[in-house]
């Protein structure tokens, strides 16, 4: 069972930004790792591309994450992310509306070779580390075609669409018109979901087989049921970032389940409080710390009741105040002080869980 959290290693920079010098590193290395057996955490999701913008060099930003792996071999297990595309590392801004770095021609050869050498990169940075547990693809894609033709004006079927006549997609999209079948764009989506997920399972498959595909990390339950079905045929476990959700709904884990027949596991989720410096809080807001920790205990019960389920892992170590002014909340303030009463809490709930599965023999499960 994992109790994890997500975005640890951007402690080691200053606000998401630049990385720490070196000389001040090693202690926030080794403050995060007493921190982080002080909140009853088990395993760490650790980004390799961090949005891209968040350092100005990001081979050198891999090269700081790689070293802190190595400070945590023996103490805790690892997922590791890399966003595949590339066009990503160039976002202008968390929570842009751009589309150009959205979508890429998933039948480009030229594609495919990028996807390919990003995949040999990461695996070869973890594949040698024992604590590693597997590997996320990209985080929220923008399937659901209804909401990124609203957020970005065009979907990824759009996209393709529009490439010029002698692209590779759109001379798929060209054939897939004169085939048997529906022609309407929940098919296409379909045919570019298969695509992406074959060419990166088989990347991982080939440089890593040992590990787990923890696939791409879905944001909510409306991902189309055409790219839960494709994403079934290659993955291990099925993640998804539950945002908005306060109130656990077994119905809507379970739906997932039955459309993939796979594990799953939140990959980012938190509730948050205000603070006196900041009103506007990712996540749902509940009035108070304490607050925050009933209603954030009842989801992981839930959760936890389910027999598919794999873990879920916290998001934010670390305080990120967002350009939008909106606070990104942590366990910690920016300054590096854990909050008063929050991570007391958090320790307590895990603490519970880890109770009450070691008294029904869960920790010892393996799952279905």
């Amino acid at each position: 069972m994992l109790l994890g959290i997500s975005h640890a290693s951007l402690a080691l920079s200053e606000g998401g930004r630049q990385p720490l010098a070196a000389s001040e590193r090693g202690r926030r290395e080794e403050k995060i790792v007493r921190d982080l057996r002080g909140f009853g955490i088990n395993t760490v999701a650790v980004g390799f591309d961090t949005w891209g913008q968040a350092v100005a060099d990001p081979a050198g930003w891999r090269g700081i994450v790689t070293a802190f792996l190595d400070r945590m071999k023996g103490e805790f297990p690892f997922v590791a992310g890399m966003d595949r595309f590339v066009g990503v590392e160039t976002l202008p801004a968390f929570g842009s509306n751009d589309a150009s770095s959205r979508y890429e021609d998933v039948f480009d050869p030229a594609f495919k070779a990028r996807l390919r050498e990003k995949v040999r990169v990461l695996c070869e940075l973890c594949r040698e580390q024992p604590n590693c547990v597997g590997y996320w693809w990209s985080d929220i894609p923008p399937w659901p075609l209804e909401s990124a033709k609203k957020r970005f004006g065009v979907h990824w079927v759009d996209f393709i669409r529009s490439l010029p006549e002698t692209a590779p997609g759109h001379q798929r999209y060209k054939s897939f018109l004169k085939a048997d079948g529906p022609h309407d764009d929940a098919a296409f989506l379909r045919l570019i979901a298969r695509e992406l997920y074959t060419d990166s399972a088989a990347a991982f498959r080939k440089h890593d087989p040992r590990r787990l595909i923890f696939g791409e990390r879905y944001n909510g339950f409306n991902t189309p049921l055409e790219v839960l079905e494709e994403a079934a045929k290659v993955v291990d476990v099925i993640s998804i970032q539950p945002s908005g959700e306060k109130i656990f709904s077994a119905e809507k884990y379970d739906a997932v389940h039955r459309i993939t027949g796979k594990p799953i596991v939140i990959s980012d989720w938190t509730l948050s409080y205000p603070t006196p410096e900041h009103s506007v809080t990712m996540w749902q807001q509940l009035p108070t710390p304490a607050e925050a920790a009933v209603t954030y205990e009842a989801y992981l019960h839930g959760v936890f009741s389910l027999p598919y389920f794999l873990g879920y892992f916290k998001c934010q170590y670390m305080d990120q105040p967002l350009p939008t002014g909106m606070l990104k909340q942590g366990l910690l303030k920016p300054d590096g002080t854990p909050y008063a009463e929050f991570p007391r809490l958090l320790s307590g709930i895990h603490q519970r869980l880890i109770d009450q599965w070691r008294s029904d023999g869960r920790l010892d499960r393996r799952l279905p």
